[in-house]
Parts: C-alpha cells; structure tokens; sequence
C-alpha cells in the first residue's frame, strides 16, 4: 500500500534553522561562542582568572557579557575603547557568563551587563547597568591616581 504522505529531502541547514527555531520557542538558549575581541582588551575565562586578573599588578576592568545581551553588545566599542586608551595603565577584559560561570556564580553576577574593577585581587568597584566612555574612564582614572599617590 502506497503511503500518502510525500518524502521530503531534509537538508541538514534547514534541520539546523528548524532546531534553532524550537529551542527559541521553548526558551532554551543555544550555548554562545566566546565575544569577539575589539580592542586591546583580554579574554578572561574561568580557567584564567586567578592569573589575569586576581595576581594582576595592573587594576583590572572586568566587563561580564554575554552574546545575546542587547545592552552588552552597546558596551562592547566601549570596553574596546577602554582597552586600547588605557593599556599598559590598566587591564579591560570581558567575560562571557554563559562560558564561564563560575566567575560570574562566584561575584554574583545577577544582572548584565556589570563591570567590576579589581585591584590587587579585590573587588574596588562594581556598575550594572550600560555606562559611557566617561564614567568608566573617569572610575579608572581615579583608581589609577589612588594608586599612584599610595605609592609616594
């Protein structure tokens, strides 16, 4: 007995849209590949965040993201900025919380995008939310003068 129903060629893209497509509809989201890197600014991973940024002699501007985020993608010529006009002075690296979680479980990152400012393996400084250039500059400049008069 001859089936009704037509076979249809599935192309694996076609499965692979229709996949993505479900899992949106269910809220599941697909894992994020790690951000692209704009500026000066470092990778920082679960697995590299003892040396980068807790031994750091620099201060160190973490900007905890993620790929999906609207607002983090609005800070990323930002924190790229930040990287490139302050290196050598500071460190900026960006953290993707869906790659590396247990940096953001372990500062309680609960909001995104939050950007958190270590000196000498402490947390100095901490902003949720988008922020400009400026404030963000101004936050780093004044922990960079802090320093350097402690030094004298």
């Amino acid at each position: 007995m001859a089936s009704r129903f037509r076979r249809v060629p599935v192309r694996l893209t076609s499965l692979s849209v229709w996949l993505t497509a479900l899992l949106a509809i269910a809220g599941c989201q697909q894992p994020s590949s790690p951000p692209h890197l704009e500026g000066a600014e470092i990778l920082i991973t679960d697995a590299n965040f003892e040396q980068e940024v807790l031994q750091s002699d620099l201060p160190v501007l973490v900007d905890f993201t993620a790929s999906w985020c609207g607002p983090c993608q609005m800070m990323r010529p930002i924190v790229a900025n930040l990287s490139t006009n302050f290196e050598g002075r500071a460190k900026v690296g960006i953290l993707d919380v869906d790659s590396s979680p247990g940096m953001a479980e372990e500062y309680r990152i609960n909001a995104i995008p939050a950007i958190l400012i270590f000196e000498g393996g402490e947390v100095v400084a901490r902003l949720e939310g988008t922020r400009s250039y400026e404030q963000l500059s101004q936050i780093l400049e004044q922990h960079l003068s802090e320093k350097a008069t402690a030094s004298l």
